[in-house]
């Protein structure tokens, strides 16, 4: 048997966050991006972010509230591309 610990490293309250799921891999050195989707078209975007765990990552600039982003398929999203948005349940 082994003992499961959640250990609470920092707290911050009205923040943004995004599924991590919505981030694309950065590549070295970049920073990371997520594909906002705006009028059904994709388009890229550079975030920054901040505190995360297993399931969420806080972004501290590159969206605003309500700023629809991509959780599937993101590699093989291109800019500029139509796409269908299918809303999820949770």
């Amino acid at each position: 048997m082994y003992p499961r610990v959640n250990i609470t490293a920092g707290k911050r309250e009205g923040v943004l966050l995004v599924p991590k799921a919505a981030l694309l891999d950065d590549a070295a050195g970049s920073l990371p991006e997520v594909v906002v989707v705006e009028s059904g078209i994709a388009q890229r975007r550079r975030v920054s972010i901040g505190l995360q765990n297993d399931q969420f990552v806080e972004i501290l600039n590159g969206l605003h509230p309500g700023d629809l982003v991509a959780t599937s398929a993101l590699a093989d999203l291109a800019d500029g591309q139509s796409i269908k948005v299918t809303p999820t349940t949770h």
